[in-house]
């Protein structure tokens, strides 16, 4: 047996051998970025168009595209991974973490092939729609991978890296589109994926997902290779802690209700968590991600177009490992407000920059005085965005939702956080064309400051507070059954914290 029965109590040589032994990080650090350049795949999918539409329209090898064309192809992949989520929450319990993480690699790589080898626009569609469809995936699988294979002492700086990881997936697609043609971008991204699939096949699948599956003897072999252990012993304290929480997760499991998810404990934290995504969206994010080098175009920015969009890419690389680094001793709240407030004000300047502009037609020397005012306020933009709406509610989603409820809860959250990244990408510059950049851009600003007051008034502070806390706060009864999966997490983390003594 792996597992020591808990009325035995460990004998003298297990207390030395743990007491002596002190995990080692190099190996989950190299199990997160094997998983998370999924994510940075996911990172490339949404930059992508950013310097390859243009770079289509221009060349000849796909004929003339029109602007409904020129949407779709935008569009296209955030489109396919709005149907992600319920696809992924069944293969990541039927088949595991690990292995969902692998099997997308295969159509991810296979989609960006087909847009490098593209004859015709329907190919580079169908490719888009593979690549977002596995660029959703990730979105789900990955985060709960890395919550899995981390142990407690860096399990927030592992998890901060999916949101780095995309964001040097857009910088990675800003840098090459300098240099390379639509194609030979595409087949650069499919690389990064590739090199993904096989540095997965040397980390071990999740202990939590193979203790859930009864397979003790190899969930035992994976925590001693992710913990750097040389024998079972140093890590049975840990792994004794992982089995009674699986063990807990099992006893409270019941078939769920459709009346269930309008009971308070779990539908107050399901709607933050869905607003939270849906003031991240109405920032204008994709609109700027996907169209980067069309609003620097039309905004007539001072400098190279692929320059502009490669300081914007740095800046959000920079920002987004900031937050990562203050998140937990700043507080969640107060990077959110303070980043919906600076992403409102950025939008707001930029909207009236357009509104200068437009009113300045016929009178360029008017304005060129000030083009850089684009550039900067874009570059505002991202820094305070990439600062709390980037990372943070993905963070929160885990904090403010039930254990027991996680796999639903993020499955919904995928879905509506796509749809409206679609939504925004397919329709901006239809809008935009209609009633203008200052408009729309204003839009998004008014948009953000309502976010902001949602986040005063009704997102709780989660820094500091174990999720026992946070359950008991969301919480309006004690009664709440859903919460004991959490109880028990905490009690065995805290055993295990303590040395596994009573």
């Amino acid at each position: 047996m792996y597992l020591h029965s808990p009325e035995e109590g460990p004998d003298l040589r297990t207390m030395s051998m743990v007491l002596r032994f002190r995990t080692r990080r190099a190996p989950q650090i190299f199990a997160a970025f094997a998983a998370t350049l999924s994510a940075f795949g996911m990172g490339t999918v949404e930059a992508y168009t950013s310097p390859a539409l243009p770079d289509m329209q221009r060349g000849d090898q796909l004929g003339s595209i029109t602007e409904a064309e020129y949407s779709h192809i935008a569009s296209d992949a955030l489109l396919a991974a709005i149907v992600s989520g319920i696809p992924t929450c069944f293969l990541l319990e039927k088949i595991g973490r690990k292995a969902t993480i692998m099997l997308i690699s295969i159509p991810f790589v296979t989609g960006w092939l087909m847009i490098a080898f593209a004859v015709n626009l329907v190919m580079v569609d169908m490719g888009r729609i593979l690549t977002g469809f596995c660029a959703g995936s990730a979105s789900m699988a990955v985060p709960v991978f890395l919550g899995e294979v981390a142990e407690d002492s860096i399990r927030g700086f592992l998890g901060s890296s999916f949101q780095f990881q995309v964001t040097s997936g857009n910088l990675f697609v800003y840098v090459l589109g300098k240099y390379l043609n639509w194609q030979w971008l595409a087949l650069s991204c499919s690389l990064v994926i590739f090199v993904g699939l096989i540095l997965m096949s040397i980390v071990p699948p999740s202990p939590r997902f193979l203790l859930s599956k009864g397979r003790v003897q190899d969930a035992a072999r994976s925590l001693v290779w992710l913990r750097g252990a040389e024998s079972l012993s140093q890590v049975e304290n840990e792994l004794s802690s992982i089995n009674k929480s699986v063990l807990s997760s099992k006893q409270n499991q019941e078939k769920l209700r459709f009346q269930d998810f309008f009971r308070l404990p779990i539908l107050r934290p399901m709607l933050i968590s869905l607003l939270l995504l849906f003031f991240q969206q109405m920032t204008g994010v994709e609109a700027i991600l996907v169209y980067t080098y069309d609003i620097f175009e039309k905004s007539g920015s001072p400098l190279d177009l692929h320059t502009s969009v490669i300081l914007v890419g740095c800046l959000q690389v920079i920002t987004t490992f900031i937050s990562a680094l203050i998140v937990d001793k700043a507080g969640r709240r107060k990077l959110l407000l303070i980043s919906s407030l600076g992403s409102a004000f950025a939008m707001g300047v930029l909207g009236a920059w357009f509104w200068f502009k437009e009113d300045s037609v016929g009178d360029e020397a008017k304005y060129e005085t000030l083009n850089w005012i684009p550039l900067v306020t874009i570059g505002l933009f991202i820094i305070f965005f990439a600062l709390g709406l980037g990372p943070v509610p993905f963070i929160m989603i885990a904090e403010l939702n039930n254990a027991r409820m996680i796999g639903v809860v993020s499955a919904i959250t995928t879905t509506f956080n796509w749809t409206f990244a679609f939504l925004v990408t397919k329709y901006f510059l239809l809008f935009a064309q209609s009633i203008g950049f200052h408009f729309l851009f204003w839009c998004f600003a008014i948009l953000s400051v309502i976010g902001a007051i949602f986040i005063f008034i009704f997102v709780p502070e989660t820094k500091g507070k174990s999720m026992d806390e946070i359950q008991s706060t969301k919480s309006s009864s004690k009664l709440d059954k859903y919460s004991s999966f959490s109880k028990a997490n905490t009690k065995a983390r805290r055993k295990y914290n303590d040395g596994g003594t009573n």
